[in-house]
Formats: C-alpha cells, structure tokens, sequence
C-alpha cells in the first residue's frame, strides 16, 4: 500500500517538512518517492533518492524536473508520494500525477476495482490515458 501525506500552509513553508514526513512512509512505498510543491504563481515537481532513474526520463509533465534537496522555500502547498507499484510496474505510474494540462493533480493510496470499465467508458466519451493505473482514471 502506498503512503501520501500533504502539507497546506498560509506561510513560506520550508520543503525539508514534507521531505522528513515522506522518509517515515518508506515502509508503505520503497518503489518510489514523489513530490510536488506550488504557491500562487508556480508549480515544482521534485524526486528524490528512490525515485527511478526511468521516471526522471519520461516527459510526462508530471515527471519530476528537482531533487528534493534542492528546492528552495517558498511553497504553499506540498504533497507527497510514496509508490507500492502493483498495477502498473512502469515509471507511467509515478505520483504526483497530473491530468492533461497541471492543472488538476493527484497523490492516491487505494484501488478502484473497476476501473478498467470506467475506463472504457471515459475513453468512449473523448478521453485519453497516458498509462494503465487506476489513479489516472
């Protein structure tokens, strides 16, 4: 099971909170290990040490583009995201996951039993899949 854990603040937050709760969810997710940072004005995507070096090459939009220990202060908002890989192995997989254009974005622990049919049915209705994962449907 994957572990999540988000930080929401009306202040500057320094990124090393998020980063030290995600190394006590190791245990819950050692395949992988995400983060995204954002303020009014911008969006930071970052990985970190278990974070696979296939996942920094695919541009997806949600790749990470930072090393975690390399973000500087200023964020409202962070998330972070320890990955159990167990439907989709690929580095498609990799949370936080963004839909289509970063303007909805997502860290997920849980299973949708049936989402290869709501799939097939969003796909009827115009919508693309970048992977094969039940938290991108």
């Amino acid at each position: 099971m994957c572990g999540i854990a988000g930080v929401v603040s009306n202040k500057s937050m320094d990124p090393s909170w998020i980063y030290r709760m995600s190394k006590t969810l190791k245990h819950r997710g050692p395949d992988d290990e995400g983060y995204l940072f954002a303020n009014r004005d911008r969006i930071c995507t970052a990985g970190g040490d278990d974070t696979p070096v296939e996942v920094w090459k695919y541009k997806t939009g949600y790749n990470p583009i930072a090393y975690i220990k390399s973000v500087g202060n200023g964020w409202r908002l962070a998330l972070a995201h320890r990955r159990l890989s167990i439907l989709d192995l690929s580095p498609l997989g990799h949370q936080p996951m963004s839909y289509n254009d970063g303007n909805f974005w997502i860290v997920f622990n849980g299973e949708i039993y049936n989402y290869i049919e709501i799939r097939e049915e969003l796909k009827n209705k115009g919508y693309n899949f970048l992977t094969n994962t039940d938290t991108e449907v």
